[in-house]
């Protein structure tokens, strides 16, 4: 969702549409086809690329999306009284480190 939210750090420094269309090209080949090539029999589901949302996304002007204070704005909006906010405000885990994290716990 990064790549539609303007989410990543070089959105922040460089905050135009050669930049975000960069992002957004490079989501398939570059994420998302080797998220499903190493899967094996891992579902990947990925919610935020919702046609709905994607489509809402779309119409949100770029310097709207951008927020040089707090990366990924919007997506703290749209989690507001939906998520608890100690989900919102903790750090952010890959999914190979948080299973460790679980693994950590369950042996301390």
């Amino acid at each position: 969702i990064d790549e539609f939210t303007c989410g990543y750090y070089m959105h922040q420094q460089n905050p135009d549409e050669k930049t975000y269309y960069r992002y957004i090209r490079q989501l398939r080949d570059e994420h998302l086809k080797p998220l499903d090539d190493n899967s094996g029999n891992v579902r990947v589901l990925l919610p935020f690329l919702d046609n709905k949302l994607l489509g809402l996304l779309a119409q949100i002007p770029i310097a709207e999306k951008v927020d040089r204070r707090r990366r990924k704005e919007i997506m703290v909006r749209m989690a507001e009284n939906k998520v608890p906010d100690v989900v919102i405000d903790r750090w952010k885990y890959g999914f190979c480190d948080a299973l460790r994290i679980k693994e950590v716990k369950n042996e301390g």
